[in-house]
């Protein structure tokens, strides 16, 4: 990637049993970065702790219509969102 020093930022896309598992156990990964279902995100926070407690972030999710269901109530999709991103 343009303006990082080599090997600070690395890219390794592939196949979660054989990628994103290997990343999150080794011990001389500091971060490790993920989009996708949060069965694979819990997967990937359990497998980090047990190895250096490295750093995780996680996009996780599925991809909604124009409801959310949040318990028993439904919410706009939009305003969720919106309020769950403020910081």
């Amino acid at each position: 990637l343009t303006g990082f020093p080599p090997d600070v930022v690395n890219i390794i896309p592939g196949d979660g049993p054989e990628c994103g598992y290997a990343t999150s156990v080794h011990a001389h990964i500091d971060k490790v970065a993920c989009t996708g279902s949060v069965e694979v995100g819990k997967k990937l926070r359990e497998a980090a702790t047990t190895s250096n407690l490295k750093c995780v972030t996680l996009e996780l999710g599925y991809k909604f219509g124009d409801k959310l269901e949040c318990g028993s109530e439904r919410v706009d999709n939009k305003d969720y969102f919106i309020k769950a991103t403020i910081f």
